[in-house]
């Protein structure tokens, strides 16, 4: 991720504000910027002035439909299918908390899975 400045600010603050509604989601610094977990899984974060979520991969696709809104890409590389991003001028932007929340669940579920699976290496 870059280094923090302004934008990043203001999308933290709004990331920090949805996430505080989660007791088991914790914040913590990812390359300069925050990232929101809940234990070791990552389910959001701030990247190049955009909002960064983890979702089901058939969401992202649906949500791709959505102006503003494309998969993740970081540094130019292949994109990430169960991760979406986007910006303040999003519409998606205006359903954080809703989007927040589908990946808060997410989350859970790909955290209880790999709990389940302890010696299954994960998939590369």
């Amino acid at each position: 991720m870059h280094g923090p400045n302004q934008d990043h600010s203001d999308l933290s603050a709004s990331l920090r504000a949805v996430a505080s509604r989660y007791d088991g989601v914790q914040e913590r610094p990812l390359f300069w910027c925050p990232g929101f977990f809940i234990g070791t899984t990552m389910l959001a974060g701030v990247y190049d002035n955009q909002i960064v979520l983890r979702l089901p991969e058939n969401r992202v696709n649906a949500l791709l439909k959505t102006s503003g809104c494309s998969q993740f890409k970081p540094y130019g590389r292949a994109p990430m299918r169960q991760w979406l991003v986007f910006g303040v001028s999003s519409p998606a932007y205006h359903m954080l908390a809703e989007l927040f929340e589908e990946a808060v669940s997410f989350a859970q579920v790909t955290s209880q899975s790999d709990k389940r699976r302890p010696n299954v290496p994960k998939r590369k």
